[in-house]
């Protein structure tokens, strides 16, 4: 996540500067304090901000800002610890965004295999009378030094469990022009209008939104690209 890009109005950024920044917004513009919400950071480690999500209360939005600025990388990238850890709580959670800039070094490695145990998570859940859960994926691969493989292969990885769980699937890289205002804050964007949706339609019954990211550097290994935070 040390990958830097500058916007068309000249600002430099990481891209975990970038990707905090946006999660910021989320978190102060659109969280409502009867929705539930947790933040899982993911490499070749774990950390979770709460253990379970929790109501996003200024308090634990300021809590959440907090944990997030102190975020940093990971070691490499494993995608599945990050997701399986999101999967495991018992409360009645609705959506995961997963946003993450490389493909696994960690973990599972191979789509289908991702696919095939990320069903069976999500139908253990249904088994235990909680909803099925979709995961919304972002690639988010500004700037950055990994081949053109290397980037067909995270954006298929990813795409693959968006698919499995009937989510969506959006790719954010160098062919496009990023202003401050750009194409990754419309992406966030896109998130709070999932957050307005589940929001009209839970008010007196509301459904719990994990918000799910990734700080992790691979290019302190090699030179290979990180997570995303």
């Amino acid at each position: 996540m040390d990958y830097k890009f500058t916007t068309q109005d000249g600002k430099t950024f990481s891209r975990i500067q970038y990707v905090k920044l946006q999660l910021t917004k989320t978190i102060e513009k659109q969280l409502k304090p009867f929705q539930k919400f947790n933040i899982i950071a993911f490499g070749s480690s774990l950390a979770m901000w709460q253990q379970e999500p929790v109501n996003a209360t200024k308090e634990n939005a300021a809590s959440a800002l907090s944990w997030i600025n102190k975020q940093g990388m990971l070691g490499g990238t494993n995608i599945e610890k990050g997701l399986f850890a999101a999967l495991q709580t018992k409360e009645h959670l609705e959506a995961i965004y997963l946003l993450s800039d490389g493909a696994p070094s960690d973990g599972i490695k191979d789509v289908n295999q991702m696919k095939s145990a990320l069903k069976n998570r999500v139908q253990d859940r249904v088994k235990q009378n909680l909803p099925t859960v979709r995961v919304d994926a972002i690639s988010f691969m500004l700037g950055g030094t990994e081949t053109q493989q290397e980037r067909v292969a995270a954006q298929n990885f990813l795409a693959g469990i968006a698919e499995a769980t009937n989510g969506s699937f959006r790719l954010i890289d160098n062919k496009v022009k990023l202003l401050e205002q750009s194409e990754m804050e419309m992406e966030i964007e896109q998130i709070q209008e999932d957050l307005k949706h589940l929001r009209s339609r839970n008010t007196h019954n509301p459904q719990n939104c994990l918000l799910y990211t990734s700080p992790s550097p691979r290019d302190r290994q090699k030179s290979r690209m990180p997570s995303s935070a």
